[in-house]
């Protein structure tokens, strides 16, 4: 499926797209060295995770999707880089720890 045709609430995908990564740009900017606890639903969710780990601007997609109950874990270093993403699931599954640097 094309991600410029879809519709997220009545919204195209690039359009939230657009508004969310503003909004991740003003938390990361306004609480640098903190740590932020997002709540959403799958769907931004999912388009977070995909900028936070491309940092691409431009072009929408939807990650791999997330499970009900599950939640994203995102490290960064000092200087803003991903480290570490992690999928937290309900006791009992396992989660799966994805390194980098």
């Amino acid at each position: 499926p094309n991600p410029y045709r879809m519709d997220i609430h009545g919204e195209s995908v690039k359009d939230t797209y657009k508004r969310t990564i503003a909004e991740i740009k003003d938390i990361r900017s306004k609480h640098p060295h903190e740590t932020v606890a997002l709540v959403t639903h799958g769907e931004i969710i999912s388009l977070i995770s995909h900028y936070l780990q491309t940092e691409d601007e431009e072009n929408p997609f939807m990650d791999e999707p997330i499970e009900k109950g599950e939640a994203l874990l995102f490290r960064f270093d000092p200087e803003g880089h991903l480290t570490e993403k992690r999928t937290i699931r309900p006791e009992g599954q396992p989660s799966n720890p994805e390194r980098r640097g």
